[in-house]
């Protein structure tokens, strides 16, 4: 079965730095609910976050795709594979 990633996804000017944190979480699901069915999603922005980004949104944005990620990774991950961190593989 020929699988595909699709990476990116999240504005950087118009849900990070200038929506909320509860619009920021609403495209992260978006993202995840349609990533998630038999393919994957890299969760990322289509630039870097800007450093005028209220501290809150950055936050949100990290949670938000922690959180989805979590909930979807069932779906899309291969089999016999374990969903881990970057800091656990060390």
């Amino acid at each position: 079965m020929d699988r595909i990633a699709f990476k990116g996804g999240v504005d950087i000017i118009e849900t990070i730095q200038r929506g909320t944190p509860a619009a920021i979480d609403a495209s992260i699901r978006r993202l995840a609910e349609a990533g998630a069915p038999g393919s994957g999603l890299l969760i990322g922005t289509n630039d870097s976050i800007r450093p005028e980004t209220p501290r809150e949104n950055f936050e949100a944005y990290f949670a938000s795709a922690l959180k989805y990620a979590k909930q979807y990774a069932h779906l899309t991950r291969a089999p016999g594979t374990t969903m881990r961190s970057r800091r656990e593989t060390r």
